[in-house]
């Protein structure tokens, strides 16, 4: 139980820092680009932005670790019913906890990859429609 709050903990603290240097990155952005008026628009609707992008990925990222983490209860059910004792089922148990593990956060990897790309592709794409525009 106190690891499962640990791991919530930790995966709410990591989005919320991501999260909040996502914002800040793309605030700062706008505003060196001397858009004063987008600057303002994204610093007052921003936050709800904000917050929405935190508590989803924390949600997604939960129901992704929950779902992965069920095969190995079934696991170590199984193993706890044929062999309590057997220490060399114990050992194949604790390495497909950390194959779990690390295809956990290869996924996670994956995941903020594609979300950081996204989102500064999409930065680049609106800065130069708005000097393309800015020449008719």
């Amino acid at each position: 139980m106190c690891f499962n709050f640990l791991i919530l903990l930790f995966n709410f603290l990591f989005f919320f820092i991501s999260g909040l240097f996502l914002y800040l990155s793309i605030s700062f952005y706008m505003f060196f680009l001397n858009l004063f008026f987008y600057w303002l628009v994204l610093l007052i609707f921003g936050l709800f932005f904000f917050f929405l992008f935190v508590f989803v990925l924390f949600f997604l990222d939960s129901l992704l670790f929950y779902v992965l983490r069920k095969p190995f209860f079934v696991f170590n059910l199984i193993l706890s019913s044929y062999s309590l004792y057997n220490l060399h089922s114990r050992h194949s148990f604790y390495a497909l906890s950390i194959c779990i593990l690390i295809f956990y956060i290869f996924i996670e990897i994956i995941i903020y990859v594609f979300i950081f790309f996204f989102i500064y592709l999409f930065l680049i794409c609106f800065t130069f429609e708005l000097f393309v525009s800015a020449f008719y």
